[in-house]
């Protein structure tokens, strides 16, 4: 789930257009059709052009006038399936407060990716999905990425700058830790390639591991 410009930290306006349920029903209702969906395309496998509405109304058990009443089209719905479940992932890493060490806060962040892939991965695979071709949900993506950056900025700098170096290139290091800790996730949980699964048998114990080579990396002095 990398971003392709991270030069700008600024609030992006979400262009995903909400219908609040109303009532215990009504968002019982919604969570059925978002389920229906991410089933569509992790266990029967569909593409999101191919998950058609009365498909997804199907399985919610649904008719196509409740569907209506919860999203604007099917789109809509998939699009704000994806932002729901990225929003609630970052917020669930970033309620507790950051570590002052930065071993400790690493471990916990990649935890948090890797074990999300391996216990959520039919809803981590619809949020890989969508985000390469949604760029409402991409916006969304990117909010939640600098939160997660910007709390491991400070504690890379102040590592580096604790081993005698000047705590240059930070930023750049941040993005490299996190494009690893994503791009490796998605590879080992999703790929369904046996052996990158291997590697993914025991979340902790990889997680463990990996803050341990991203500690170094982090604290490698370059010019």
């Amino acid at each position: 789930m990398t971003t392709g410009n991270t030069a700008k930290r600024k609030r992006i306006p979400t262009k995903l257009a909400r219908r609040e349920p109303k009532g215990k029903k009504g968002k019982k209702s919604k969570k059925l059709i978002q389920k229906a969906i991410i089933d569509l395309v992790s266990v029967d496998g569909l593409g999101l052009r191919d998950i058609k509405l009365d498909a997804i109304c199907r399985k919610a058990g649904l008719t196509i006038g409740a569907f209506y009443f919860h999203f604007e089209n099917k789109d809509a719905a998939i699009e704000e399936t994806a932002a729901d479940h990225l929003n609630e992932f970052a917020e669930q890493l970033l309620t507790e407060p950051a570590r002052e060490d930065l071993r400790e806060e690493l471990e916990r962040i990649i935890e948090a990716y890797v074990v999300a892939l391996a216990q959520n991965r039919k809803m981590m695979l619809l949020i890989y999905t969508t985000l390469r071709r949604s760029p409402a949900v991409h916006e969304v993506y990117v909010q939640q990425h600098f939160k997660v950056a910007d709390r491991l900025e400070g504690l890379v700098k102040a590592a580096r700058k604790g081993r005698g170096g000047r705590g240059k290139n930070t930023q750049l290091i941040v993005e490299f830790l996190m494009a690893g800790i994503e791009s490796l996730g998605e590879n080992i949980y999703l790929w369904n390639d046996e052996r990158m699964s291997k590697l993914g048998k025991d979340p902790k114990a990889l997680s463990r591991k990996l803050a341990d080579i991203w500690l170094a990396v982090a604290r490698t002095e370059f010019s």
